[in-house]
This record gives structure tokens, C-alpha cells and sequence, in this order.
């Protein structure tokens, strides 16, 4: 093919664009597969060439010019990598969004559209029959143009006109954050952005030319999105991509192909690790080598001890070991990492004094009662890190918690049309622009240690209490309820602030349960580690939590569906009394 001639000097010193990236790595072997895609989660039948995309991604791009937004309605595999790309060459700004499924998503894509300001969608075919099927014709606004990607890869036209580069400065794309706590929001992503969080990204994990990885995690989330697409193409390597339903419907599918690829990078929250533990057994290890791996990062959500101590016994006969783990913070408003741990050495794990925790102090300590942390590593690159008394906004001293803030040029240019929420979250400290990441933390011996969410916190008789703890102990404390299935949070009753538990129990017990002997275990556990008892603990049917894309707990929704008895309760407690 012909290659599109780009405005730009491509032999600069620093790459300002991630398309001068691609264009760099076309220059110096155009023919390397970029990415496989494995429809099944085990079979490759879709194999690109960096060529290949920007082929399809420019004749994408000529049908975008003078759009201002766009959104990427897509499942996950090489079509979105095009669509995305031809987004960028477009210099219109791409909106990846989850695709609705049918039971739930479209509503928030509604939303989005309306936000976003959404001109063209691209989709599929598949896609939008089932959209229509499932929730009318009128489901998506009519006044937006549909492109189906399957006609534009069909095409045989190859567009080989000028195509301006855009600027460091403007938006690539907009990243919708996953509303944990909050109504989602579009935080809009610069090239400049990409640039120096993928930096960031290739320098920590030592990725060259010869890593490979393999990922499944959504590519309409950041971690997803920039780790799991942009990574590869940015440090010259293969990426073997693969659906998240396909992992989560059997997780040994991840192992597989990690073993057969001789991956040596991958990834995913901590939830993931703990359905590995909980769904491969013993015999489907057989002929899993996974010592290729020279790390396998956990991020994204809270980072358990347990969790590492499970992973690692579990699997060290296939190849795993703590050295291999690494741990790492980041958020979309930071492009995505922020911190990160120290390749082929062990997390850093401390036991805090659960008393002094409660009052926002660390003191270590080996005597029980403790809560343990794990150490999410240390910024790298320019990235600027402060720890912020969220009320006083004076700078906490190490081992004192407050808000954690982010500095450097990854961090983003700001929400879209929200100003008043821009500027309470990025603001001007010491001459320096800095994210007010809304999550809590503290510094020792310069590694990050994240304890929770500000707005999530729960105070009760002045004590602190985070979430995530009351969330694993609740979970753990009775083999019918279902792991990474709680959500705690607080409710005001008669001016005084109150815990309530919302637990998922396992499908394989929803026959022949005790409630009381449930409650029971819940309610000692609770009072014994973290002498709380809650107001209420509705039990419900699997996944009634409500959940971002990335598995985070979104305690706000719970909280209101709560309020609102629309929970699927199958027996609750409240004040110690039950009910079914």
C-alpha cells in the first residue's frame, strides 16, 4: 500500500503524537504482526500487521474529517483498533464506549452520546441489530451517521492523500470514568498525554521490541485502552488480545495463552487474581508453563495481601512467584499509571496498628489486631506526587494520610464541558498544576500506599473505616458468600451515621442457605476486627452489585438502589432483626 505522507517531521528527537509513533514503527518494519485476536478466547483467526491498521484506519479517518467527536461502538478486537486510529487521523475526538448488553448499558450510552455530543458512531452490523432487536429502533438517536467497519475493511480503496498530523495539545480521546463514587465524566485525554504516560509505562516494565502480551481487559477502559493497545504499538512489540467475557467465563483461557504466546507482560485488577484462584483447578494446569512471564501487574482497584499470598502459592508450580508481581496506582485523569513498584522485586507488604489506622495514623506493628497494605511503588518520569491534608490542604508528613495529588504531563487537560469540576480537581500548587485524585494514601519511605476513597470513607463514633476492609470481611466470613461481592457504605438515620452491608451470596448455595447462620458469622466478624455493627446486611442473588467496567464497587449506586428497595434481596438483617 501507499502510505498516507504525514506534515510532520517524523525524525525528531521525541515523539509528540502516537501516530508519529506508528509511523516511526512502519518505517522500521511494517510487516511485523502487531496484534492477534482470539475470537474464542483460544483460537487466533485474526492476525494484523501495523500496515494493515493504518490502512483501514485511514480510509476510516477519511470518513470522519470535520467531525468533532465520535463514538467507537464496538466489542473488543482488531476493528476497534482501527476504528480508534482512524479516529486520531480524523483528529476528531474517539469515545469508546462498552457496548450494551441485554440486559443493561443502555442508558449510560445514551448519556454518553448526549455528553459527548456524538456526530458519527462507528459499529457494526451485529452490534446494531442487536441493539435495535433488544431495545427498539429508536434506541440510538437518529440524527447520528452509522459507519459499519466491515464496509470500510471491505473497501479497496487506499486513501494516500496529505493527512495533517494533530498537535500535542489536543484531545485523542475521551476516557469516561468508571463512577465508582460519582456520575461518570469524560476526561479528555491529549496526545501529549499518551505520549508521556506510555513513556512511563515502557521505562517501569523494561518493554522492547522482544516483550509480548498478552490482554484481555476492555478496550474501552484506560487500563485496557492505553496498556493494552497503545503499549504495543508505542515499545514496537506483539499484543495477543482476547475478550474479557472469554476470560471470565473461564479464566484458564488467560494462562493458556500467556503459555503459549511465551508472554512476558500482562495484567488486571485484583478481582481478577482471586477468580483465577477460585475457578482453575489442579488438573487444568497440565502443560501451563508460565515462567516466560517477567511480570504480571495488579491495578486498578484495591490491591489485597490475600489476594498476592493466594496467586502466588496457587500457581508458584506453573512459574509464578512474588518477584513477578508488580503493583501499581493509576486512574484515567492521569492517563493511567501513576505509581509503580520495581520490576522483579516483591510488593511491599506492612501491618498497621488497626486502632491507630482508625484514626489516621500508621504505626507498624506484627501484633494483632492489624490491617495489612500493600505498596503500589513510586512515580517515575516527571510524575509529581504529593500527599494533602484534604481540609487543612497543608502537605501531610510520611506515614500521615490524606489526599493523594498528581503532577506531570500525563496528567489531563480536564472534564469536558464540566469547568467547575476541572477546576476543583486540577489545581495550582507550588507553580504546578495537580490532579486532586479524590483517593486517600500515604507516603513511607517514598512508596504509595492507598487506603480508600475520600467520599467513600465511613466514619462511625469518630473512627474511620474504609470500605474495601469491611468488604473483605464481610465476603470471607462464610463459604456461601461470594468473594469481591460486598459493598459497604454509610446512611444517615436520625442524624448519626450507620453501616450497611449489601453482600452477594454464591449461586451454588442460593438452595438450603441458613440466613442466621450467615448473619451470625457476618455480624462477629464485623464486631471482632473492626468493632463495627451494622444497621443493616441485605444478602442478594449474584451480581446484584452494581460494578464499573473495571470491577469496581460503585457504593454510590448501591447506596441509592438501597435507599430505594430496589436491591434483589433474598434476606436482610436489620438492627438484629431478619427478614426474608
Amino acid at each position: 500500500m501507499k502510505t498516507a505522507h504525514l506534515n510532520s517531521t517524523l525524525n525528531r528527537k521525541f515523539m509528540q503524537t502516537i501516530l508519529e509513533v506508528v509511523e516511526k514503527q512502519l518505517e522500521q518494519n511494517h510487516k511485523r504482526t502487531a496484534f492477534t485476536f482470539l475470537t474464542d478466547g483460544e483460537t487466533a483467526k485474526h492476525s494484523v500487521t501495523l500496515d494493515e491498521i493504518q490502512k483501514d484506519a485511514l480510509n476510516v479517518s477519511y470518513q470522519l474529517l470535520k467531525q468533532f467527536s465520535v463514538l467507537i461502538l464496538l466489542p473488543q478486537g482488531v476493528s476497534f483498533i482501527k476504528a480508534f486510529f482512524g479516529c486520531l487521523y480524523a483528529q476528531a475526538m474517539a469515545v469508546p464506549v462498552a457496548v450494551p448488553t441485554k440486559n443493561r448499558g443502555i442508558e449510560k450510552l445514551k448519556s454518553i452520546i448526549a455528553d459527548a455530543n456524538v456526530s458519527v458512531c462507528i459499529t457494526n452490523q451485529n452490534t446494531l441489530t442487536n441493539l435495535q432487536k433488544w431495545f427498539g429502533k429508536t434506541a440510538l438517536p437518529s440524527n447520528i451517521k452509522y459507519l459499519l467497519i466491515e464496509e470500510i475493511e471491505e473497501s479497496d480503496i487506499v486513501i494516500s492523500s496529505s493527512v495533517e498530523l494533530p498537535k500535542a495539545y489536543q484531545t485523542a480521546f475521551l476516557q469516561y470514568t468508571s463512577g465508582s463514587t460519582d456520575e461518570p465524566k469524560a476526561v479528555m485525554v491529549t496526545h501529549e498525554n499518551i505520549i508521556a504516560n506510555s513513556k512511563i509505562i515502557r521505562d517501569c516494565f523494561q518493554n522492547n521490541t522482544e516483550s509480548l502480551s498478552v490482554c484481555w481487559l476492555p478496550s474501552c477502559h484506560d487500563m485496557g485502552l492505553i496498556d493494552g493497545i497503545i503499549q504495543p504499538i508505542f515499545s514496537g512489540f506483539h499484543s495477543v488480545m482476547m475478550s474479557p467475557v472469554h476470560f471470565l467465563q473461564k479464566p484458564v483461557r488467560w494462562f493458556k495463552a500467556i503459555a503459549k504466546y511465551r508472554a512476558t507482560y500482562s495484567g488486571a485488577p485484583n478481582f481478577a487474581f482471586d477468580l483465577c484462584c477460585d475457578r482453575i483447578r489442579e488438573e487444568d494446569l497440565s502443560g501451563i508453563d508460565l515462567s516466560s512471564l517477567r511480570c504480571l501487574y495488579n491495578g486498578s482497584e484495591p490491591i489485597r495481601p490475600r489476594t498476592i499470598r493466594r496467586f502466588t502459592e496457587k500457581f508458584s508450580s506453573i512459574g509464578i512467584s512474588k518477584e513477578k508481581f508488580f503493583t501499581c496506582y493509576g486512574l484515567a485523569e492521569g492517563t493511567l499509571a501513576v505509581t509503580t513498584s520495581i520490576l522483579g522485586k516483591e510488593p511491599t507488604l506492612i501491618k498497621v496498628a488497626q486502632k491507630s489506622f482508625e484514626q489516621n495514623e500508621i504505626l507498624l506493628t506484627e501484633k494483632e489486631p492489624f490491617t495489612e497494605l500493600v505498596g503500589c511503588g513510586r512515580v517515575n518520569g516527571d510524575t509529581g506526587l504529593k500527599i494533602i491534608h484534604p481540609d487543612s490542604l497543608k502537605e501531610c508528613t510520611e506515614k500521615e494520610i490524606g489526599e493523594i495529588w498528581v503532577s506531570g504531563k500525563s496528567v489531563t487537560a480536564g472534564y469536558l464541558n464540566k469547568p467547575k469540576t476541572t477546576d476543583e480537581t486540577f489545581v495550582e500548587c507550588d507553580r504546578e498544576r495537580y490532579l486532586r485524585t479524590g483517593d486517600l494514601g500515604f507516603l513511607l519511605k517514598g512508596e504509595l500506599f492507598v487506603t480508600g476513597r475520600l467520599k467513600d470513607l465511613i466514619i462511625i463514633r469518630g473512627k474511620n473505616h474504609y470500605p474495601q476492609d469491611i468488604e473483605q470481611t464481610a465476603s470471607l466470613s462464610h463459604q456461601a458468600l461470594q468473594a469481591n461481592g460486598s459493598a459497604a457504605f454509610s446512611v444517615d438515620i436520625n442524624d448519626e451515621e450507620k453501616l450497611v452491608i449489601v453482600q452477594e451470596v454464591k449461586r451454588s448455595f442460593l438452595r438450603g442457605i441458613d440466613y442466621m447462620e450467615v448473619f451470625s458469622c457476618i455480624m462477629t466478624e464485623l464486631s471482632q476486627r473492626h468493632e463495627v455493627s451494622p444497621h443493616d446486611i441485605v444478602l442478594t442473588l449474584p451480581n446484584a452489585i452494581p460494578k464499573t467496567t473495571s470491577g469496581k464497587v460503585r457504593r454510590n449506586l448501591c447506596r441509592n438502589l438501597w435507599n430505594l428497595q430496589k436491591l434483589d434481596s433474598l434476606a436482610f438483617m436489620r438492627d438484629s432483626l431478619s427478614y426474608k
